[in-house]
């Protein structure tokens, strides 16, 4: 925590606790119109089922044709050996933690499960 609060100060930002609200971010200096204030990169989630379906998606790139399970955590799907490995540097964590996971319980991993742990698997 103490890493966000001197990231957030190095940009003019502070967090801080109303009783009425919870914890808020407050700015420290004046921002210009269009001054960008807090930037992230985008996340997505690919809202696959566990079982292979016409609705199934590339967990890289999204593409729907010739899809394949992760070999090892069975719960992620992609098109090629080249999105796989492009997405490792996401996955690796949380394929380490699904294939931990009993076959038979994978089938109740839904999509928003997924996008709900991903942040706290880095």
């Amino acid at each position: 925590m103490e890493e966000l609060h001197k990231a957030l100060n190095d940009q003019g930002l502070t967090i801080s606790t109303l009783p009425d609200k919870g914890r808020c971010i407050f700015t420290t200096r004046d921002f210009s119109p269009g001054e960008v204030i807090i930037s992230q990169s985008p996340f997505v989630a690919v809202p696959n089922v566990y079982e292979e379906s016409p609705e199934s998606k590339c967990e890289w790139c999204f593409s729907s044709s010739n899809i394949k399970a992760c070999s090892a955590c069975h719960a992620v799907w992609y098109c090629s050996r080249e999105c796989q490995k492009s997405d490792w540097k996401l996955h690796r964590a949380e394929c380490k933690s699904l294939s931990k996971v009993e076959k038979e319980r994978l089938k109740y991993l839904t999509p928003m499960i997924r996008l709900m742990v991903k942040p706290y698997q880095a």
